[in-house]
């Protein structure tokens, strides 16, 4: 055991101890245009302990290599049409999207929420848009906010660096 704890140096060590950690939830209502990918943006920052997230361009940038777990939720106003899409994006280009949801509203009146999670592999210094959003109501469609806190209905959006990339 001491020889594989001797391999581990000791910026690793800091990685392990204290991985990358975001944590960014939407508390402000958004208006997303009809067959449009919009930038679902998020005002408040909960946990950035590499401080990673750009607030202004909704980029998170990898402090380090690594596998990630990612997840997002996003949560929408009542509408009974359609579809409702959601992902992460690298870069800021719709070709490479790694997590899509897609789901449409069970009745009029009613709230849609959707949340998916993946591990994604990151290099350090590339920088994800976080998450996008869809829709195809044929007219602007808000996100549904709540109380500030997760237990409510706001979307959210998380990161967290889990192991290391294998060696090559």
């Amino acid at each position: 055991m001491s020889s594989l704890l001797a391999l581990v140096t000791a910026s690793q060590m800091s990685i392990i101890d204290n991985p990358p950690m975001l944590l960014v939830q939407q508390t402000v209502s958004q208006s997303v245009p009809s067959s449009t990918f919009t930038t679902i943006t998020y005002t408040n920052v909960l946990y950035d302990n590499y401080s990673g997230y750009n607030s202004g361009t909704s980029f998170y940038t990898a402090p380090v290599n690594g596998w990630y777990r990612a997840a997002f939720t996003i949560q929408w106003a009542a509408n009974a049409t359609p579809a409702r899409l959601g992902g992460i994006e690298n870069g800021g280009s719709n070709a490479v999207t790694w997590l899509t949801a897609n789901d449409a509203p069970s009745a009029s009146g009613v709230t849609t929420s959707f949340g998916v999670s993946n591990i994604i592999e990151l290099s350090a210094g590339l920088s994800i848009q976080n998450v996008f959003g869809d829709q195809n109501s044929g007219a602007g469609l808000s996100t549904q906010v709540g109380t500030s806190n997760l237990t409510s209905y706001n979307s959210f959006f998380c990161l967290k660096w889990i192991a290391a990339l294998p060696s090559s």
